[in-house]
């Protein structure tokens, strides 16, 4: 009994078909238990924690620039040196949260 072309192309498709089927299947699953994982309450309380410590070192971070320019502010040059320093590591401790941000979506 001979097979023709039509026949074989057909049965490849189908299993073409099934194997994408497939696939897709198992990668609804993997989402759904990434998912799963990211909601979960440990990995929100964690992702509180440690937006929390970061807020607290942001803030040590301004505090202990301000109290050292207030102690410079009789030296221009210095004082003016120390703002652009405070301002570059304020504006570091921003793009930090902003990455913490869009690592959470």
């Amino acid at each position: 009994m001979l097979i023709n072309k039509k026949q074989v192309d057909s049965a490849k498709t189908g299993e073409v078909s099934e194997t994408v089927k497939s696939i897709q299947e198992k990668l609804e699953k993997t989402v759904e238990s990434l998912k799963k994982e990211v909601d979960s309450p440990e990995v929100k309380a964690k992702t509180k924690q440690i937006q929390e410590n970061f807020t607290k070192s942001l803030n040590t971070i301004v505090e202990e620039a301000n109290k050292l320019s207030k102690s410079v502010v009789n030296d221009k040059t210095l004082s003016d040196d120390l703002q652009k320093l405070s301002k570059q590591v304020v504006d570091q401790a921003v793009k930090a949260a902003d990455t913490l941000q869009v690592s959470r979506r």
